[in-house]
Protein backbone atom coordinates (compact mmCIF):
# COMPACT_ATOMS: atom_id res chain seq x y z
CA UNK A 1 0.00 0.00 0.00
CA UNK A 2 3.01 2.12 1.09
CA UNK A 3 4.47 1.59 -2.36
CA UNK A 4 1.36 2.14 -4.51
CA UNK A 5 1.01 5.76 -2.08
CA UNK A 6 4.39 6.60 -2.97
CA UNK A 7 3.49 6.19 -6.90
CA UNK A 8 0.70 7.75 -7.00
CA UNK A 9 1.31 11.15 -5.16
CA UNK A 10 2.48 12.62 -8.25
CA UNK A 11 -0.56 12.18 -9.88
CA UNK A 12 -1.93 13.56 -7.02
CA UNK A 13 -0.06 16.59 -6.38
CA UNK A 14 -0.67 17.51 -9.61
CA UNK A 15 -4.07 17.58 -9.69
CA UNK A 16 -4.78 14.71 -11.83
CA UNK A 17 -6.50 12.05 -10.04
CA UNK A 18 -8.51 13.68 -6.07
CA UNK A 19 -7.54 12.36 -2.80
CA UNK A 20 -10.70 10.19 -3.01
CA UNK A 21 -9.16 8.19 -6.01
CA UNK A 22 -6.14 7.69 -4.18
CA UNK A 23 -7.73 6.29 -1.43
CA UNK A 24 -9.85 3.80 -3.51
CA UNK A 25 -6.67 2.78 -5.26
CA UNK A 26 -5.04 2.12 -1.45
CA UNK A 27 -8.13 0.15 -0.54
CA UNK A 28 -8.15 -2.09 -3.33
CA UNK A 29 -4.22 -2.22 -2.83
CA UNK A 30 -5.41 -3.59 0.70
CA UNK A 31 -8.20 -5.77 -0.95
CA UNK A 32 -6.53 -7.37 -3.52
CA UNK A 33 -2.67 -7.07 -3.11
CA UNK A 34 -0.05 -5.37 -5.40
CA UNK A 35 -0.50 -6.89 -8.88
CA UNK A 36 -4.29 -7.12 -8.94
CA UNK A 37 -4.34 -3.34 -7.98
CA UNK A 38 -1.98 -2.27 -10.35
CA UNK A 39 -3.87 -4.59 -13.08
CA UNK A 40 -6.86 -1.70 -11.73
CA UNK A 41 -5.04 0.96 -11.77
CA UNK A 42 -3.85 0.39 -15.89
CA UNK A 43 -7.15 -0.51 -16.90
CA UNK A 44 -8.64 2.73 -14.85
CA UNK A 45 -6.74 4.76 -16.48
CA UNK A 46 -7.43 3.08 -19.91
CA UNK A 47 -11.00 3.87 -18.97
CA UNK A 48 -10.48 6.86 -18.32
CA UNK A 49 -8.71 8.14 -21.26
CA UNK A 50 -11.28 6.45 -23.42
CA UNK A 51 -14.05 8.33 -21.50
CA UNK A 52 -12.85 11.40 -21.70
CA UNK A 53 -12.28 10.87 -25.21
CA UNK A 54 -16.23 10.72 -24.82
CA UNK A 55 -16.88 13.55 -23.17
CA UNK A 56 -14.76 16.14 -24.88
CA UNK A 57 -16.58 15.10 -28.37
CA UNK A 58 -19.88 15.00 -26.64
CA UNK A 59 -19.58 18.89 -25.28
CA UNK A 60 -17.55 19.56 -28.69
CA UNK A 61 -14.55 20.87 -26.38
CA UNK A 62 -11.60 18.40 -27.77
CA UNK A 63 -9.65 21.14 -29.49
CA UNK A 64 -9.86 23.32 -26.43
CA UNK A 65 -9.13 20.53 -24.09
CA UNK A 66 -5.55 19.73 -26.39
CA UNK A 67 -4.92 23.01 -26.81
CA UNK A 68 -5.15 23.94 -22.72
CA UNK A 69 -3.01 20.82 -22.29
CA UNK A 70 -0.30 21.94 -24.63
CA UNK A 71 -0.03 25.17 -23.46
CA UNK A 72 0.12 23.60 -20.05
CA UNK A 73 3.58 21.49 -21.41
CA UNK A 74 4.95 24.91 -22.88
CA UNK A 75 4.35 26.73 -19.34
CA UNK A 76 6.07 23.15 -17.78
CA UNK A 77 8.95 23.28 -20.12
CA UNK A 78 9.66 27.82 -20.16
CA UNK A 79 9.39 27.95 -16.66
CA UNK A 80 11.33 24.51 -15.62
CA UNK A 81 8.58 24.40 -12.90
CA UNK A 82 5.82 21.75 -12.56
CA UNK A 83 2.10 23.08 -11.87
CA UNK A 84 -1.12 21.93 -10.85
CA UNK A 85 -2.81 20.73 -14.23
CA UNK A 86 -5.58 22.89 -13.44
CA UNK A 87 -4.87 27.09 -11.98
CA UNK A 88 -8.36 27.92 -11.72
CA UNK A 89 -11.17 26.63 -11.34
CA UNK A 90 -12.02 23.91 -14.00
CA UNK A 91 -14.63 23.78 -16.33
CA UNK A 92 -17.46 21.29 -15.08
CA UNK A 93 -17.29 19.85 -18.85
CA UNK A 94 -13.60 19.00 -18.89
CA UNK A 95 -14.06 17.27 -15.54
CA UNK A 96 -14.21 13.46 -15.08
CA UNK A 97 -15.37 11.49 -12.19
CA UNK A 98 -12.36 8.87 -12.14
CA UNK A 99 -14.33 7.09 -9.37
CA UNK A 100 -16.40 5.78 -12.46
CA UNK A 101 -13.46 4.21 -14.49
CA UNK A 102 -12.27 2.62 -10.93
CA UNK A 103 -15.12 0.94 -10.30
CA UNK A 104 -15.46 -0.44 -13.64
CA UNK A 105 -11.77 -1.19 -13.77
CA UNK A 106 -12.07 -3.37 -10.58
CA UNK A 107 -15.51 -4.90 -12.36
CA UNK A 108 -13.31 -5.77 -14.91
CA UNK A 109 -10.58 -7.61 -12.44
CA UNK A 110 -13.35 -9.54 -10.61
CA UNK A 111 -15.26 -10.72 -13.83
CA UNK A 112 -11.63 -12.50 -14.83
CA UNK A 113 -10.25 -9.47 -16.77
CA UNK A 114 -6.69 -10.70 -16.42
CA UNK A 115 -7.75 -13.14 -19.39
CA UNK A 116 -8.43 -10.42 -21.79
CA UNK A 117 -5.72 -7.46 -20.81
CA UNK A 118 -2.82 -9.17 -19.59
CA UNK A 119 0.36 -7.66 -18.12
Amino acid sequence: MLLLLICLFPVFALQVIGAGDVKLFLLLAMLLGIKPSLYCIFVSFLIGAVYSLIQMLYYKNLIQRFAYFFQYLKDVLNTNQIQPYHKRQPDKKAVIHFTIPIFLSFCIYWIGGTLWIPF
